[in-house]
């Protein structure tokens, strides 16, 4: 049987992290080129031209003379830490195996769904597959509960219109259809054998390592969290496909997220 080319490539290393990334020039570099990838360009005067001023953490443009550094307007924004330091940190952060970076809610071709168990925060796993039944990506949404106003909003963001839903019985995910779906549902029951239909193989093999990560690493998880550990599961398996573009497509996001204050992401979680 051929190597899972997936499951088999090679990651990135400490030691090529730290070729690539090692110094403090290296870093600003990499977000110069991940901020400005088609070109510097002024946000005040669309001018294309500017100066770096002494240490390289500011640029001077050289129309309006207006001063910004590499980080202003991100999430590093104000950081007192060198740039290796954010580096590093962000390398070990996908390293591990729990770790929060966000959702991705991209409309997919084709999906299977089902529901968490009774008494458990709820939420729904979806995944999008192939013609061949293999997985491509898979999100993972919290939801208020299982019913049918709630499946139908859930499904009008993140289903495309025309989609082929499979589910594993709830009523419930008939709400798929408001959003311009196919509907067919298989009721699976209970015990071992719903576990091993081949239909739902890759939802319940993401939901058994979502239990065993967590209960390997934590001793209790909140539900006003629950969002956050879901989406560092979506992120690390929706970009298993090319492991060392985790770190720059990591960044780019970063760079393109702004500042959240303590007091802001309390009000979110709250």
């Amino acid at each position: 049987m051929a190597r899972n080319p997936v499951q088999f490539q090679k990651g990135i290393s400490l030691n090529a992290f730290l070729s690539l990334y090692g110094s403090e020039d290296q870093c600003f570099d990499a977000l110069f080129q991940w901020r400005w990838p088609s070109g510097f360009l002024c946000p005040h005067c669309a001018h294309d031209r500017c100066c770096q001023l002494n240490t390289r953490k500011f640029q001077q443009y050289n129309r309006c003379h207006r001063q910004t550094s590499i980080t202003a307007g991100t999430i590093f924004d104000s950081t007192k830490l060198p740039l290796t330091v954010w580096f590093q940190g962000l390398y070990f952060m996908i390293q591990d195996k729990i770790r929060c970076i966000g959702d991705d809610a991209a409309p997919p071709a084709r999906r299977q769904a089902r529901t968490g168990a009774p008494g458990k925060t709820p939420f729904v796993a979806a995944f999008e597959t192939n013609e061949q039944e293999h997985p491509l990506r898979v999100t993972l949404t919290v939801v208020e509960g299982f019913r049918l106003t709630e499946i139908a909003a859930w499904a009008q963001q993140h289903l495309s219109p025309g989609t082929q839903v499979l589910s594993d019985g709830p009523a419930c995910f008939n709400g798929v259809t408001a959003a311009g779906c196919v509907h067919e549902s298989m009721v699976t029951g209970g015990g071992k054998a719903a576990v091993e239909r081949p239909e739902f193989r890759w939802v319940n093999t993401i939901l058994g390592n979502i239990k065993t990560a967590l209960r390997g690493a934590y001793h209790a998880v909140r539900p006003k969290y629950a969002q956050r550990y879901l989406a560092e599961v979506v992120d690390r398996f929706n970009r298993r496909f090319d492991l060392p573009e985790i770190i720059p497509g990591l960044v780019y996001v970063a760079l393109r997220t702004p500042p959240m204050p303590e007091r802001l992401l309390k009000l979110r979680l709250a």
